[in-house]
């Protein structure tokens, strides 16, 4: 449901080209996600996880530091791996920061201002697509464009 959230954010955002921070993604993962996206009618323009980032040195020390109660990343690095994919792909009309196990989320804001384009996480493209299909239409702010885009709809009077 992620990935297909993800897809159907981007197509309401107009985004037809993407760069992609794919975080944790293994090379595998990473290869299926840019094939899914480019399937689905969004142009990869260039994807990079951690290890390739440099970020980590191996995906073995990705692995062993994602998750608690070891975990070692950050927000930083995931503005970071956000920010390194953008200036490698500046036609890119959106940036995907991949990786629901990741909080990604607060960063979107700043990354958007910084950025210039819209970000698009898991989790949120997730929470923009259940509230859209159930027209839950209150805008939260404060976590990017694609969020604050849920228009606030009242049913006619009639109905009430």
């Amino acid at each position: 449901m992620m990935g297909l959230a993800m897809l159907n954010a981007a197509k309401a955002l107009g985004c037809t080209r993407a760069a992609v921070a794919g975080t944790y993604y293994n090379d595998e993962m990473r290869d299926g996600y840019e094939k899914f996206l480019e399937d689905g009618g969004v142009r990869v323009l260039g994807i990079e996880n951690w290890v390739q980032q440099g970020t980590f040195p191996s995906q073995e020390d990705v692995n062993r530091n994602l998750f608690p109660p070891h975990s070692k990343y950050s927000l930083g690095m995931v503005y970071r791996a956000a920010v390194d994919i953008a200036r490698k792909c500046p036609d890119a009309d959106c940036v995907y920061i991949l990786g629901g196990a990741i909080p990604a989320l607060p960063v979107v804001e700043a990354l958007e201002q910084d950025l210039g384009k819209p970000v698009l996480t898991n989790v949120g493209a997730q929470f923009w697509e259940v509230f859209h299909r159930l027209g839950i239409g209150a805008p939260i702010n404060g976590y990017g464009c694609l969020l604050g885009s849920l228009e606030r709809k009242l049913p006619p009077i009639s109905t009430w």
